[in-house]
């Protein structure tokens, strides 16, 4: 269907479509986001919130910390690809016997396996899940049709969140919506966040205005090159039609089409919709904001701590820190960035990484939600005095 509205699109808009051209390649983003961070207002005079004086990029490559690695890009989509064999499997064998409850709670963990297709998305959008570029940018189109997110709209979206992360101002992820909502405010307001609503179908219409070249739906694209525009606006008109056509399918074969892209598709996607968010929210929140030329990753960014299994299917993207700082290493050599940048920071007598969020993220993804579940509590019952 994917590679078939390519084609369809492709004829509609009179262009000749190569994956393979300068404009549809992800490029690498560099190490953006290691600004010093002088300014008090941000920084302050706390030197541990400081870049280590003793680590460099070229520290980095040394250590061979930048290379990336078709095999172990290979490894970890097979190993994500069995996971969600596993989770569909269960699915199946609910469904198949009319256990209709069971069902639905072996869509929550198919649902979280499925969101975290968006960090190996993530890391082929930065070109570090693979070291061949073509793989990068053919899977990270596949993956982003799943997702309803565009790979080369997603490109100068993130690229654009790196540069300016937590600035108030120039960050998309800070630009509104519930996505970045704050779900302290109100009971309602918290059941919405957690909901996953309204679950990255908004991106649609937003993709059909790219398509008709309304660059302006989204400021981060507006501001790229000609050539990144029109990419964008194929991929945009490709991705619209793709979902005509699997809508089409899914109406006018229920028993063959519409079953299967409801049951291994669009709910798994919208169970893991909530969990993504709530993933996501460990990354930048309650962490320190400012202009982006007064930080940098390791005041405006959370390394979260968690269990194996966990940061595995996540990519190790919740070395989130590390990431931040230097965007080109892959994903499978992040833990082993941490430890050098720890010990960059030991020889400033510092016994561990910085952190400029409260919490940081020693408690892990549960403490750091039962604390903005108590933030919450505070907020309804100091309204209600």
């Amino acid at each position: 269907v994917f590679f078939g509205a390519v084609f369809i699109s492709c004829t509609l808009e009179s262009c000749t479509f190569d994956v393979f051209t300068s404009a549809s390649i992800m490029e690498c983003m560099q190490s953006i986001d290691s600004k010093s961070g002088n300014s008090d207002s941000v920084a302050g005079t706390h030197h541990s919130l400081r870049p280590p004086s003793f680590l460099t990029r070229q520290d980095l490559r040394n250590a061979g910390l930048l290379e990336t690695s078709d095999v172990q890009g290979l490894l970890q989509l097979l190993f994500h690809f069995a996971v969600l064999g596993v989770c569909a499997a269960a699915v199946h064998w609910c469904y198949s016997n009319g256990y209709w409850l069971l069902l639905l709670l072996a869509e929550v963990p198919f649902g979280i396996a499925e969101s975290f297709l968006f960090n190996g998305f993530h890391e082929m959008v930065h070109n570090t899940a693979f070291k061949t570029q073509a793989f990068n940018t053919v899977l990270a189109e596949f993956l982003g049709f799943t997702m309803f997110r565009g790979a080369k709209w997603f490109w100068c979206f993130h690229w654009t969140h790196h540069r300016y992360t937590n600035d108030p101002a120039k960050d998309p992820e800070l630009s509104g919506g519930i996505d970045t909502d704050d779900p302290t405010r109100s009971v309602t307001s918290y059941v919405a966040f957690l909901s996953g609503y309204p679950f990255g179908f908004e991106r649609i219409p937003r993709m059909f205005l790219l398509s008709i070249g309304v660059a302006a739906a989204d400021p981060w694209v507006a501001n790229q090159s000609a050539a990144t525009k029109k990419y964008v606006r194929i991929e945009s008109a490709v991705y619209c039609v793709g979902y005509l056509l699997v809508a089409l399918a899914a109406v006018t074969h229920p028993r063959s089409v519409g079953i299967n892209v409801a049951l291994y598709w669009l709910l798994p996607h919208c169970f893991g919709a909530g969990h993504l968010r709530m993933y996501q929210f460990a990354e930048h929140r309650a962490c320190l904001m400012g202009p982006y030329t007064d930080t940098n990753a390791w005041i405006c960014s959370r390394t979260t701590q968690t269990w194996w299994l966990y940061c595995k299917l996540a990519w190790h993207m919740p070395w989130h820190v590390e990431h931040h700082a230097f965007p080109s290493v892959p994903f499978h050599k992040l833990q082993a960035t941490h430890e050098m940048i720890k010990a960059a920071y030991a020889k400033e007598g510092l016994s561990e990484v910085p952190s400029g969020c409260n919490p940081d993220g020693k408690s892990g993804y549960l403490g750091l939600h039962a604390k903005t579940f108590q933030v919450m509590v505070k907020s309804v019952a100091a309204k209600a005095a």
